[in-house]
């Protein structure tokens, strides 16, 4: 249970960082909508507060690859890491073949972001966490994203009655 609150208060407090956010011309999607299906069995989590959740999700076994801020859980040090998500390199993320980017806010460089989603991969850009209400939020957004809207409402549930 400390562990859920803890990720609640790092979505927040990594997110709420100062982060510039994506122009009209990104090519990060703001939004999955709920009828969209995305085959999230091979992912690349960008952004250490998401790769938490990913993994508090049950999804942690499908990341393939996680950039260098994405340090727990201890589980996901034997993925291929792909330097910092906010100086991205295409071709690693490419090299990992994943069939879901899911990009934490500040993710870039938006060429970088072009490049994999011209590649034909699914990028989604993660909503950032800058309160507690918004944190719940992305958990419920990536459990959407993941089909794992069942554990997000249990999560959440969890988190609130703390």
């Amino acid at each position: 249970m400390r562990s859920l609150a803890l990720a609640c208060s790092l979505l927040i407090a990594c997110s709420s960082a100062s982060t510039p956010e994506p122009s009209a011309e990104t090519p990060l999607e703001a939004a999955v909508p709920s009828s969209a299906v995305i085959d999230s069995s091979r992912i690349v989590s960008l952004g250490g507060d998401t790769t938490e959740v990913v993994a508090a999700l049950g999804a942690g076994d499908r990341i393939v690859a996680a950039d260098a801020s994405s340090t727990y859980p201890p589980s996901i040090a034997d993925r291929a890491t792909l330097g910092v998500y906010r100086r991205l390199s295409a071709e690693g993320v490419l090299a990992a073949a994943p069939s879901v980017v899911l990009a934490s806010p500040g993710t870039g460089p938006e060429t970088a972001v072009a490049q994999i989603a011209q590649a034909g991969i699914a990028v989604v850009q993660v909503p950032p966490a800058d309160s507690v209400q918004s944190a719940l939020d992305r958990i419920r957004f990536l459990g959407r994203t993941l089909g794992e809207e069942a554990r997000a409402d249990a999560l959440v549930a969890e988190a609130q009655a703390e």
